[in-house]
């Protein structure tokens, strides 16, 4: 078995895989050379991009070899179906990945074979590693397993916009009674909506629908991708009143800012798509001069980072309260009181 992709999905099928045979890894912008062979079960894991000029790449490879099976792990819009359908003969089969949010493991996956070529002992033996981990649908149409994920992440994504829209409207303490209502944290706002997943697949899943439905879901999306610019006008307020209050001026110096937090969400070293970094460089942009770091990405604190004008924790990382305790005054904003 060889594992194409070793990112965030990647891994968590690695740990899998390993429960069955060491499996191969491919991916070169991480050090794993490129091995395709003949007679492997290739299990496929790689970010797709927006143009799925990825997944085409290693389909290309796997077709050149002889009796592969690829599973696919990486989501697919409906537009890279199509195109793998009349593209590829060899047996492919469809697992979108299930990451839940908050760490929570998921129960049950989706699966569905893409291409007819596959008797159902290639299939057992691909899907065996998840046989154990998860219950198995079968799902007969292709087309809805990947609508069935798009879905669930645009859910997720829509479900953070709008908490963000709610927070914003209204007084903060709306979404505190509307969690406590529920019993659980249903809304939950952030400084915006990042990762690899969750804005992408929500445009996908847009991309398949038409007339009314798509116009307004495409204006609650816009507004999920508007949020990291909200924050930061807030901070520029902030960053403002601090000045003025402590006859800080251009002529003199320009402001500095740090800002805690560089990954996409919190307890993770993980940037890809970070509205930490988008609001870092919104506030740049503005004249601001920025110091920005990470316990979990960076290697070393920058100079001065703990004797700035004003600390701003954008990413609550476990400890983070360590920082707001040792900067050098009270100047220090909990982005989430932002919204």
């Amino acid at each position: 078995m060889i594992l194409v992709g070793y990112g965030f999905v990647g891994q968590e099928t690695y740990r899998l895989l390993s429960k069955y045979a060491e499996p191969k890894i491919i991916d070169p912008d991480k050090g794993y050379e490129e091995c395709y062979s003949d007679n492997e079960i290739y299990y496929i894991a790689v970010n797709p991009k927006l143009d799925f000029s990825e997944l085409y790449h290693v389909l290309d490879k796997i077709e050149d070899t002889s009796n592969s099976v690829a599973v696919i792990e990486s989501t697919l819009s409906l537009e890279a179906l199509d195109k793998i359908e009349q593209k590829y003969s060899f047996p492919i089969i469809y697992v979108p990945e299930r990451v839940q949010p908050a760490g929570k493991k998921a129960t049950a996956r989706l699966y569905s074979v893409v291409t007819n070529s596959i008797d159902r002992k290639d299939i057992e033996e691909a899907l065996k590693p998840f046989m154990n981990e998860y219950d198995l649908i079968k799902v007969p149409n292709p087309a809805d397993a990947v609508v069935s994920k798009l879905v669930e992440n645009a859910y997720r994504y829509f479900q953070i916009a709008f908490s963000n829209l709610v927070a914003n409207s209204f007084d903060s303490r709306i979404i505190d009674y509307v969690n406590t209502h529920q019993n659980v944290s249903m809304m939950q706002p952030g400084i915006g909506i990042g990762g690899l997943c969750l804005e992408k697949d929500t445009q996908f899943l847009l991309d398949a629908l038409n007339g009314d439905a798509r116009r307004s879901l495409g204006a609650l999306l816009d507004y999920g991708k508007s949020i990291p610019e909200q924050i930061a006008n807030e901070i520029h307020c902030a960053v403002l009143d601090i000045a003025e209050a402590n006859s800080i001026s251009e002529i003199a110096r320009k402001f500095r800012l740090s800002l805690f937090g560089k990954a996409y969400k919190a307890d993770t070293n993980i940037t890809t798509n970070s509205k930490a970094l988008e609001i870092a460089e919104i506030l740049r942009k503005r004249g601001i001069e920025v110091l920005h770091y990470d316990p979990l990405v960076d290697s070393a604190m920058p100079k001065e980072f703990l004797d700035s004008d004003c600390l701003v924790i954008l990413v609550p990382h476990k400890g983070w309260q360590h920082y707001k305790n040792v900067f050098h005054n009270y100047m220090v904003i909990d982005a989430k009181e932002l919204f």
